[in-house]
């Protein structure tokens, strides 16, 4: 019997990325998935707020991406609201994987 690796992940290509409020209003970025692309792979993205809200200081492109059969990347992007609150200092959020189906962790 032989027994193959089917397994495969999707994760951030960059784990941080520091904008200027007015200096980039659409900020893209990409997930990359490793292993075994031969099948579809669905991946939910959330945001945590912190000091940074969601609908008020920025909004998610997309909450779910889909990774096609081959395809190793995806490029998904954030809108960054130029409010005219002055902020007190950095704002923050953080978009993370809540969830993946079709195989990948």
């Amino acid at each position: 019997m032989t027994i193959q690796d089917d397994d495969n992940s999707v994760q951030f290509e960059t784990t941080s990325i520091v904008v200027n409020e007015s200096g980039a209003p659409v900020v893209p970025f990409k997930l990359n998935r490793t292993g075994v692309a031969t099948g579809t792979v669905s991946v939910a993205l959330s945001v945590w707020n912190y000091t940074a809200s969601q609908g008020s200081d920025f909004v998610l492109g997309a909450g779910t991406v889909v990774f096609q059969p081959g395809q190793v990347e995806v490029t998904n992007s954030i809108t960054i609201f130029d409010d005219t609150v002055l902020d007190a200092g950095v704002e923050s959020s953080r978009v993370y994987i809540a969830s993946a189906s079709g195989g990948a962790t």
